[in-house]
């Protein structure tokens, strides 16, 4: 901050100055024009008078919210570099508080946190895997865990994932969803396209062409079938095996 008297500073109509020399309590801070008083004792002063007349402050709050938000608000937006370290200081000194709260916060909104991850990841190319990489290699056991724990809570999920890698390691064309799935569930009624076996409990996606026969892997080439016509089916024909199960 750049020295100036309070004289200069009146002239241009600004609402600090700072002289460089202490103030009688020993702050290095920049002053009110029109008071000459220091700012950091001003900010003391407020402190003590709000923890030792609480109720008397929370009255004033009630009565002068909006007040308060907009001033908060506006010193804020005149203040971003500041408020940067100040909040940076404060994470790392309550990491655990932190955390609690960015994880209520994230989980009540969703689409804001969506979209501030999509602006950094756009700030930050190749960043976020990066930090993914560098987390699971320090956190092997929990990470196993984790992708345990998903794997169990999102079941049609990670079936799709682990088609959708099968296929491209066969050259197969088109992916599917977990969308897709439950829409083949629903067109089907839960029934085994082959026995009519209730999909209820357990079931298998199965490819109607088998992608070892270069069938496709998108919706129009899958049906859900018990696990026991699926594993008969294998990749045999589907014409030929709908035949062979009507002979039986």
């Amino acid at each position: 901050m750049r020295i100036m008297q309070r004289k200069e500073a009146t002239e241009k109509g600004l609402k600090y100055y700072y002289t460089g020399k202490p103030c009688k309590h020993g702050h290095y801070s920049k002053r009110f024009t029109n008071s000459r008083k220091c700012c950091e004792c001003n900010k003391e002063n407020g402190k003590k008078w709000r923890s030792s007349h609480p109720s008397t402050y929370k009255d004033w709050y009630k009565k002068n919210r909006e007040r308060k938000i907009a001033y908060n608000k506006k010193w804020a937006e005149d203040n971003k570099e500041r408020v940067a370290a100040l909040s940076k200081i404060w994470r790392q000194e309550n990491s655990e508080r932190f955390k609690t709260l960015y994880r209520l916060w994230a989980k009540n909104n969703i689409e804001a946190r969506k979209e501030i991850d999509k602006k950094w990841n756009e700030n930050n190319p190749g960043r976020k895997q990066e930090l993914n990489r560098l987390w699971r290699g320090n956190n092997k056991e929990r990470d196993q865990e984790n992708h345990r724990n998903a794997r169990k809570r999102n079941p049609i999920i990670y079936r799709v994932l682990d088609a959708n890698r099968r296929a491209r390691l066969l050259n197969a064309i088109g992916t599917h969803t977990g969308k897709d799935i439950i829409e083949l569930l629903q067109e089907q009624e839960y029934k085994c396209v082959y026995c009519n076996k209730d999909l209820r409990i357990e079931y298998h996606v199965d490819h109607i062409i088998a992608l070892a026969n270069g069938g496709g892997n998108s919706k129009s080439n899958l049906q859900i079938l018990c696990p026991h016509c699926n594993m008969s089916k294998g990749a045999k024909d589907p014409i030929e095996f709908a035949e062979l199960i009507e002979a039986i």
